[in-house]
């Protein structure tokens, strides 16, 4: 089941910060925003980055803030088919179909180029 998520890029005309060093980082922010009848599949949400970057590699996804309200968000480790995982109070990840609607997730993605 694929979900309906509005990825906005964040960062206005300024665009991603790109850091230098042994490798060239590009850190890009980004909000997803679940639409109102989103449910949640047991394994986890699909990361697809947008469009504008999708030529670069995945590095790492920070969770601004992994809290919804009602659950933790956390990444799965994955690079290569990264997921999103929600957790509830008891530390267990949600339950299939449980709802996600309206829910926002703000983070940062570390690519390499």
């Amino acid at each position: 089941m694929a979900f309906v998520a509005t990825y906005a890029l964040t960062g206005g005309a300024t665009g991603p910060v790109h850091a230098t060093g042994l490798d060239m980082l590009t850190l890009v922010p980004v909000t997803i925003t679940f639409g109102g009848s989103d449910t949640y599949v047991t394994g986890g949400y699909d990361v697809v980055l947008p469009d504008a970057v999708s030529e670069q590699k995945l590095e790492a996804i920070i969770l601004t803030d992994p809290f919804d309200g009602t659950r933790e968000w956390r990444w799965d480790g994955s690079k290569t088919s990264p997921k999103l995982l929600a957790y509830d109070a008891f530390a267990t990840e949600e339950g299939n179909a449980t709802s996600i609607a309206s829910v926002v997730l703000s983070l940062i993605l570390v690519l390499k180029h």
